[in-house]
């Protein structure tokens, strides 16, 4: 199944000058687990709840005085709308990743691809299949 049609399209950003607490809370607000760091014709970094946990909270560091571009992800990972999902499930078990920028032929993200996105997707795959696999054995009973 390809990307674009199991990714998110509610793309979220947020600059890189703001405060770790205003990312944090911009996070909640959208019940999101993770934003870009920039514009989606220039991703400069992505933001994550694990990057909160891990270079934030547990180092001590303090949200208001903390700045998102100081404690972002700024190699960034991202993957081509047409692609697979099994593309998409090995790049994030490869990587350790739960999110994945997803970007179009010129390269502006478009969306973002999640691991619940991914699960839903296999869930109705299999849903699918399981009525599929049901009928037939109805037929030939």
């Amino acid at each position: 199944m390809s990307i674009k049609t199991i990714m998110n399209i509610a793309l979220h950003s947020i600059s890189p000058e703001a405060s770790v607490k205003e990312a944090a809370v911009k996070m909640s607000e959208l019940r999101v687990g993770a934003i870009i760091v920039g514009e989606p014709e220039n991703i400069i970094g992505i933001i994550s709840e694990r990057d909160l946990m891990n270079r934030v909270l547990a180092l001590g560091l303090h949200p208001e005085k903390t700045l998102v571009k100081d404690i972002m992800t700024k190699n960034v990972i991202t993957i081509d709308y047409d692609e697979s999902s099994e593309t998409a499930m090995k790049i994030m078990d490869e990587k350790a990743l739960r999110h994945l920028p997803v970007v179009n032929k010129e390269g502006f993200c478009i969306g973002m691809l999640g691991a619940r996105d991914l699960m839903r997707s296999m869930v109705e795959t299999l849903e699918s299949d399981n009525e599929a696999l049901a009928l037939a054995l109805e037929i030939f009973k």
